[in-house]
């Protein structure tokens, strides 16, 4: 074996610390190696930009401009400022977009994220990524105030309202198909289907049960009420949704989320509204995304 002096020593050593210092040098001379596996292109360049732009038919009290203060207001709205907060995004900004093209704005780039008490489906799966769940809730029929109507039974010569491109379209149409009731009518809003509603010009209409309480509670000038022996069929799930090539920043939407959930944040928000019976925990709350 071949004596190693004090000089081959000092000299390893030294080719060693070369070798260190290059690999370093090269490091970060790429410039993005440092940030690499910590966040997303995405959130970096929302980050960037000082903002994310969430895509909204202008639904209270899901999300709204409050016409009061010109402010994005609601109980998503409050949701994703909160995320958008621990994200590092200085200020969410609210598109008003019809509601059965949110989904095509959202792909196309126009807006970066839909929050808008979208309900988490397999078919929407097929198109976006939606987030874990934000709340549940469940759909409740409206009916004028002063009319005999007390269950499903009496609405079968009626035309019953749901807003166009929803969930609650499928299963009014499903109804009719049924002979459960008469005809369907479509609107693009939910306050247009209350309108309709109000004035007969239909005879009643089905909506988030949210929207419902919220709209009869907050407009008095609406003679309406919910059908007394309805019986919720339609509970959803709700979800924000992000385009498919974006499953990095998807995660760190639901790392937000889920430490909101585990802190007590977001059932504060939730309780804000009256809607502490809506919350999901964590696991129950998990969403598995289609490719």
């Amino acid at each position: 074996m071949k004596k190693i002096t004090a000089k081959t020593i000092a000299f390893l050593l030294a080719a060693v610390l070369g070798v260190m210092m290059l690999a370093s040098c090269g490091s970060s001379g790429s410039g993005s190696s440092e940030n690499t596996g910590k966040e997303s292109k995405t959130l970096a360049a929302l980050k960037d930009k000082g903002k994310i732009v969430v895509g909204s038919s202008n639904d209270a009290p899901f999300a709204y401009i409050d016409v009061t203060n010109d402010k994005f207001s609601g109980v998503d709205a409050d949701i994703m400022r909160e995320i958008a907060s621990r994200l590092g995004i200085k200020d969410v900004e609210m598109k008003i977009v019809e509601w059965d093209s949110l989904i095509l704005e959202l792909n196309s780039g126009s807006i970066d994220i839909i929050a808008d008490a979208m309900y988490i489906t397999e078919t929407r799966k097929k198109q976006i990524y939606f987030s874990d769940v934000w709340y549940k809730e469940a759909d409740a029929v409206i009916v004028p105030a002063d009319s005999s109507y007390e269950t499903m039974a009496d609405l079968k010569d009626c035309v019953v309202a749901a807003q166009t491109g929803s969930e609650f379209l499928t299963t009014v149409e499903g109804w009719k198909e049924k002979g459960m009731i008469k005809d369907v009518a479509m609107y693009a809003e939910p306050d247009e289907l209350l309108l309709a509603v109000n004035t007969g010009k239909v005879d009643a209409c089905l909506v988030d049960d949210i929207i419902a309480y919220y709209i009869i509670e907050n407009n008095k000038s609406l003679a309406l009420k919910l059908l007394p022996g309805y019986e919720s069929e339609d509970e959803g799930m709700i979800g924000a949704a992000v385009q498919k090539k974006d499953p990095e920043f998807l995660a760190e939407i639901n790392n937000a989320l889920n430490a909101m959930k585990e802190d007590g944040t977001l059932k504060k928000i939730l309780d804000g509204y009256g809607l502490s019976v809506n919350f999901v925990g964590i696991e129950e709350g998990k969403t598995t995304n289609l490719d």
